[in-house]
């Protein structure tokens, strides 16, 4: 019997492709499933792909709900407005008087720990990760006579360079002296061992060599994991021509040989530019042996379930349930019992909210929508005149990038969307400085973007986007979006040029959003070559700048009533608009009353392309986007065949932990469900590994990894293509 890939399947395949089968056909009845066959947890889907197994297997702690958010009740009186903090059971009010809904903004993990761990203390992020600053460099071999490979930590807090004593004996360094050595630590732990005193030899990455006096120890740490860059980090690096000293870039477990010290740190570190960050906030230092990444960055989607805090215990268990009941169930589908409950309380903050946003003399401005903790907001200026004097040295190394910077600046200056300013707006709900940095990418028409960082902060104050509701409920789902443009026989897509700079700020908000820059470019930033700019438009770094921009969209739209104004409002996501007609006539009217609504406004609808080559032709080139292949919300479509695609690519592993399979699983983009009869098979086979209740990132054995790599062999590689439009299947 032929699977339909050329080979022949095993016994245990062939059940699990029956499997498949019988879901498939439960799904095509509606998911009416027998009793006989329903999951344990009383769901509807298959009790084999079920993740709520016997309850008895977990072991009786508690599960407590990290919210990861601060509390919004004042505990002063307001600085700025003198009103007195309220707590309600299932409302906060914000500054602007609108009531939103604690559990919209709430959508953190729990957490289950040992009872001697508080992570409520520790402020964990589950979306972002702590890098360590690490290296791979030469290390000379004095028993084999060639430089090999080892990993260097460089730690700032420790005084002296230290080396795993099984490394040294496996390079046979030569050893100077004995001695007993005591090193103390956090929470007054002190050691005593004995150590050797050895030579070390390494070698810079341009062939320069350096000798080093380097203790031993006979332990150092267990493995810790390595960076997992993201894609627009990846993007970053290749546009700089950033080659990293790390092998491992993809959350690998590695393990520490060489530890340095203040002893060797600075002659090691040639330099630490602060300014230089990725697009997830990670740094960027330059080592002897090749640049490097360290810091606080945030995740890939795929892994901000699985986040770890070395030095503390985590289980993870019910992250992890939580990560695995959203692949399964039919929540991504937007039609669960608790988001039906949640659209009452979400249609009551649209309602209040949209009293708040005016529309006046052709242009739409609106407040941020804050939270009661936006009173013990600090100015943030320390760190931002720090940020800008390790910008102001990167500029002087590029004249591009000078010139650049200033013209953009300039730019921003003219149009309005920033003014410079001697004193704080009348009633400033509060201030905040923004620190800013440039990504160069030189192979665009505009080789630089100016990126805004909300999410700064001094050690234990908060930061702006701390004390600002996200609101991602007010977004549309990407998946209602997809399905529904498959109903028009003639799909019309666009966006909104510059949509963020469009809306303009409320005068008392505007000084939430401050940032310095200098008057000579040339000169140091001191108190007499400092401009103090604020932003008179809503900035891209604020996290709750898209959902702001779709309320007030939202709003205005609402307010016409129009057939096309309720269709562009269904189908907005953030600054990209979906549009579906019968008829080529059609689907030039849209284009012509979409450009007029959205002038109306001050906003300007650009970028238009159709899957109708008579349409594509009748838009002015202006406003016409040329290309036949795109994204569409995350997803290949291609205009010419009119149809969506989605590619399978796995990477197979000799060893594989249960994080890894799920990462796998995950890495396919499919909000619409296109690959999911091909990734049955991969799911039941994880949800056997759940069986096995082995650790998140202990390795799984060789058998199962054999599988695991058969199954992705099969399907890797592989294109999903179907017509977007349904009128077209016969």
């Amino acid at each position: 019997m032929s699977d339909g890939y050329g080979s022949k399947p095993s016994s245990k395949n062939h059940k699990r492709r029956k499997q498949m089968l019988e879901v498939l056909f439960l799904e095509s009845q509606q998911l009416r499933l027998p009793t006989s066959r329903l999951s344990p947890c009383g769901q509807k889907h298959h009790m084999s792909l079920c993740v709520k197994k016997d309850d008895n297997v977990t072991t009786g702690q508690k599960d407590s709900r990290n919210n990861n958010q601060r509390d919004v009740r004042k505990e002063h009186p307001s600085r700025s407005q003198g009103t007195q903090g309220r707590s309600h059971d299932n409302l906060q009010r914000n500054q602007n008087g609108v009531a939103y809904p604690n559990d919209l903004s709430n959508n953190n993990a729990q957490l289950r720990t040992e009872d001697t761990v508080s992570l409520a203390k520790q402020q964990i992020q589950a979306n972002s990760q702590l890098v360590l600053m690490t290296a791979e460099g030469n290390m000379w071999s004095f028993k084999k006579q060639v430089y090999e490979k080892v990993l260097f930590f460089f730690d700032s807090g420790a005084q002296k360079s230290i080396i795993k004593e099984e490394v040294a004996e496996q390079s046979s360094l030569p050893k100077l002296r004995t001695e007993v050595c005591t090193m103390s630590g956090i929470g007054g732990h002190v050691e005593n061992f004995e150590s050797h005193v050895l030579t070390l030899k390494v070698s810079s990455a341009y062939g320069d060599e350096l000798e080093m006096k380097i203790l031993t120890k006979p332990i150092l740490t267990n493995g810790f994991p390595s960076v997992k860059l993201t894609e627009t980090d990846i993007d970053f690096l290749k546009e700089n021509n950033i080659c990293l000293s790390n092998s491992n870039l993809r959350g690998e477990i590695q393990t520490l040989h060489i530890p340095i010290g203040l002893d060797y740190y600075h002659e090691l570190i040639s330099g630490q530019n602060h300014s230089m960050k990725t697009p997830s906030g990670l740094h960027i230092a330059r080592t002897i042996f090749g640049p490097t990444i360290y810091g606080r960055g945030s995740l890939p989607a795929e892994n901000i379930c699985s986040s770890s805090f070395h030095a503390t215990t985590a289980l993870h268990e019910q992250s992890e349930q939580t990560m695995l009941r959203k692949m399964f169930e039919l929540e991504g589908l937007g039609i669960t019992e608790e988001e039906c409950h949640n659209d009452d309380r979400i249609h009551k903050y649209l309602e209040q909210y949209s009293k708040t946003i005016l529309f006046e003399n052709g242009h739409v401005k609106a407040p941020f929508p804050l939270k009661e903790n936006v009173v013990q907001l600090e100015d943030n200026y320390s760190v931002a005149i720090r940020r800008l004097e390790s910008l102001q040295h990167t500029l002087q190394q590029s004249s591009d990038q000078r010139k650049w910077y200033s013209q953009i600046i300039g730019k921003y200056v003219d149009e309005g969307t920033i003014e410079s300013f001697s004193e704080a707006e009348p009633g400033a709900v509060g201030t905040y400085y923004m620190p800013h940095s440039g990504v160069w990418r030189p192979n665009k028409k505009v080789p630089l973007r100016i990126v805004f960082d909300a999410s700064s902060k001094r050690k234990g104050k908060l930061l702006l986007n701390d004390v600002i509701h996200k609101g991602e409920s007010f977004i549309n789902k990407i998946h209602d979006i997809l399905i529904t443009s498959r109903r028009g026989n003639i799909v019309l897509m666009c966006d909104i040029e510059a949509a963020f700079t469009q809306i303009r700020l409320v005068e008392p908000h505007e000084d939430l959003c401050r940032f310095l820059w200098v008057k000579n470019i040339h000169l140091p930033p001191t108190r007499g070559n400092l401009i103090h700019y604020r932003f008179r438009r809503l900035p891209l770094g604020v996290t709750a700048s898209p959902s702001i921009l779709n309320m007030a969209l939202a709003s205005y739209l609402n307010g016409h009533a129009s057939p096309l104004a309720n269709e562009i409002a269904d189908h907005l996501y953030v600054d990209n608009i979906m549009m579906m007609a019968n008829t080529v006539e059609e689907a030039l009217c849209k284009y012509h009353q979409s450009k007029e609504l959205s002038a109306k406004i001050g906003m300007n609808l650009r970028e238009y392309i159709s899957n109708s080559y008579e349409v594509n032709s009748a838009i002015p080139k202006e406003d016409r986007l040329e290309t036949d292949c795109l994204k569409v919300l995350g997803v290949n479509y291609d205009t010419a065949t009119d149809t969506y695609r989605v590619r399978t690519n796995f990477r197979l592993a000799d060893k594989l932990t249960k994080k890894d399979i799920v990462s796998q699983i995950n890495s396919v983009y499919d909000p619409i469900g296109l690959a999911g009869p091909l990734l049955v098979q991969l799911k039941s086979l994880m949800r056997e590994v759940f069986d096995q209740r082995v650790d998140w990132k202990t390795y799984l054995d060789s058998v199962t990894c054999h599988e695991w790599n058969q199954l992705c062999s099969e399907i890797t590689n592989a294109t999903i293509s179907v017509p977007r439009s349904l009128n077209t299947i016969s």
